[in-house]
């Protein structure tokens, strides 16, 4: 209740200000004479996102089990209405993640020029505080600590209710 009802608006938010304030400071994009298709490909192998969508189909039948477990357990709903639940769920995330990643790539081709050998880590602490200054670091770590610990209360939660 606390991750969902909490947290993870509290991470949308703080994902949204950072974003948002790249719009706010001038800047100019970087430029790159790689394919479309190469710089895709690149950033697909290389990015956060595969993990996620690895993750998402490992873990949605374990929690559409679950969900319709409970529904029929609670008498609240039968196993039709909760695929349909998750199926909706699960495009409204897809939507929210799109829509995230689609702001960091912004973030980074506008505001991460010179900043292409360091680590995605620093790169984007580094964009934060030049964003925002002291407050862009503090936001920076509560991101990074939002979205790991989010993650962490959720994937624990589901593999243990899976080993039970």
């Amino acid at each position: 209740d606390i991750v969902g009802n909490f947290l993870s608006p509290l991470l949308v938010v703080a994902l949204m200000i950072f974003v948002g304030a790249s719009f706010f400071v001038e800047s100019n994009p970087h430029i790159t004479d790689l394919s479309s298709w190469n710089v895709f490909w690149d950033s697909f192998m290389t990015g956060f996102a595969t993990l996620d969508i690895l993750a998402s189909i490992f873990f949605s039948s374990i929690i559409v089990t679950l969900l319709s477990q409970y529904s029929q357990e609670a008498g609240r709903m039968s196993v039709n209405q909760t695929v349909k639940m998750v199926g909706i769920s699960g495009v409204l995330a897809g939507i929210m993640f799109g829509a995230v990643y689609l702001g960091i790539t912004f973030v980074s081709a506008f505001h991460g020029n010179g900043l292409q050998v360091l680590n995605e880590g620093v790169v984007f602490s580094i964009i934060s505080f030049n964003l925002l200054g002291k407050f862009g670091a503090i936001l920076m770590s509560l991101i990074v600590f939002l979205a790991g610990f989010t993650t962490i209360v959720a994937l624990a939660a589901v593999v243990g209710e899976y080993l039970h």
